[in-house]
């Protein structure tokens, strides 16, 4: 991942948790532990995962600046991502359902023609990205 994605868009501060303390600061909770009275930040909310420290199901861990360069470069993806960004933005499943694309799937109540896609985290994050411009150039 840093190859490919984290360090081509400068996203410094992305990577899979846990994260550094100073990272940690500027992520937003993803969950709240009732046990531990902590909310939970930069490492994984799902217990078996955080239990391993380091963890691909429990995903990548990010700032908000660093996700908005990433958005940037999914909504004008004129560089070495376009190709990829075409193909995780079309559906991949046939007719299984649900829909879906390579992470993101198309969003609930939208008409395909209106080529709104989203990816939900657990427990409740969530992105969107809307790459086709009014002129339908994607």
């Amino acid at each position: 991942m840093a190859d490919r994605v984290s360090a081509p868009f400068e996203m410094d501060s992305t990577r899979f948790g846990p994260l550094p303390a100073d990272v940690v600061a500027r992520c937003a909770p993803t969950e709240f532990d009732a046990e531990a009275g902590l909310r939970i930040k930069g490492t994984p909310h799902d217990y078996s995962a955080r239990l391993l420290a380091v963890c691909g199901i429990a995903g990548v861990f990010s700032t908000a600046a660093d996700l908005g360069r990433f958005l940037q470069h999914l909504l004008w993806a004129q560089d070495p991502l376009a190709s990829w960004v075409a193909e995780s933005l079309t559906v991949q499943t046939g007719s299984l359902g649900p829909a879906r694309g390579f992470f993101w799937q198309p969003a609930s109540g939208s008409d395909p023609v209106e080529d709104v896609w989203v990816h939900y985290g657990l427990p409740v994050q969530q992105c969107g990205s809307r790459p086709r411009s009014a002129g339908g150039q994607r």
